[in-house]
Parts: C-alpha cells; sequence; structure tokens
C-alpha cells in the first residue's frame, strides 16, 4: 500500500493489516462494533487499527475512511 497525505484514500489488504498489528497482538481497546489493535505502517507510524465484528450493518458509518 501506499500512503502519501491525509487527503488520499489509502487501502491495505488483509495480509498487509495483519503484519502491520503483529497479527492483531496488541488491544487499544474495545468498542460497540469491534476492537481496536495497535499497529505499525512499514515507516515506522503507528497506527489505530479498528476491525470489525459485527455481523449487521448497525455502526458500519464509522468504518468509512474520511
Amino acid at each position: 500500500a501506499q500512503y502519501l497525505n491525509w487527503d488520499e484514500t489509502v487501502t491495505f489488504s488483509y495480509n498487509e493489516i495483519k503484519t502491520a498489528t503483529n497479527n492483531f497482538k496488541k488491544t487499544l481497546g474495545h468498542g460497540s462494533f469491534g476492537s481496536v489493535y495497535l499497529g505499525k505502517l512499514p515507516d515506522g507510524k503507528q497506527v489505530a487499527v479498528k476491525v470489525k465484528y459485527d455481523q449487521t450493518q448497525l455502526g458500519s458509518e464509522s468504518f468509512y475512511n474520511e
């Protein structure tokens, strides 16, 4: 994946996210619709990765990239 600035949408593959989170090792918290994990991008930037576990569409708007 490429990430250049805040104005661009970036899409990561599941494998890239799995690598960045070290297989979802460190949980930062839990929300109503999923867990949040600590991740690190290849450039060293730390990120929070939210993973949805709810099978409904409720709360889906919180997963749109802004």
